[in-house]
């Protein structure tokens, strides 16, 4: 299956992946894109498979959201090689990716990313050039504190978008 890549995500797309989600979350989601670099993948029929970008934080890191519909399922191996190229070829030094769940915690392993971190059920991965560094001083960018408003997309949104009929 081949996919299409477009920049940078639209609302729509979000709303796709997102399905039913705290307002919160959505206010999230919306700082995201306004903020950030966004990617979305369709296949080859034109119907969306996943969302992505890379959030810019204060101190110059960078946090990676993604989100997906029930298409990525067929998908995986390649969403995966999509990911790993995207970060490969940015410039940014460090990347941090918050995961909740054991599936997104493979995907984040799979893409190059490392757990450094757990806080209250909060995976905190990382990938990046000096991430030995830091790891060796025992401490990561992002700290409890810094977790905040952008951690939100996944809490309180249903795991599939609800289905209109």
């Amino acid at each position: 299956m081949a996919f299409t890549l477009s920049t940078p995500v639209n609302l729509m797309d979000i709303a796709q992946c997102m399905g039913t989600c705290h307002p919160i979350a959505w206010k999230v989601a919306k700082l995201q894109l306004a903020q950030g670099s966004s990617w979305a993948l369709h296949d080859d029929a034109g119907e969306l498979v996943s969302v992505a970008g890379l959030f810019p934080w204060p101190n110059g890191d960078l946090e990676a959201w993604w989100m997906v519909t029930p298409k990525a399922e067929i998908s995986m191996l390649q969403i995966v090689r999509s990911i790993r190229l995207t970060l490969e070829a940015s410039e940014y030094g460090e990347i941090y990716t918050l995961v909740q769940s054991k599936a997104g915690g493979r995907v984040a392993r799979l893409a190059g990313f490392e757990l450094v971190e757990t806080i209250d059920n909060l995976e905190i991965w990382q990938y990046g050039r000096s991430d030995r560094r830091r790891r060796r001083q025992g401490r990561t960018a992002i700290s409890s504190e810094a977790i905040g408003p952008s951690a939100a997309p996944a809490v309180g949104c249903t795991s599939e978008p609800e289905r209109r009929s």
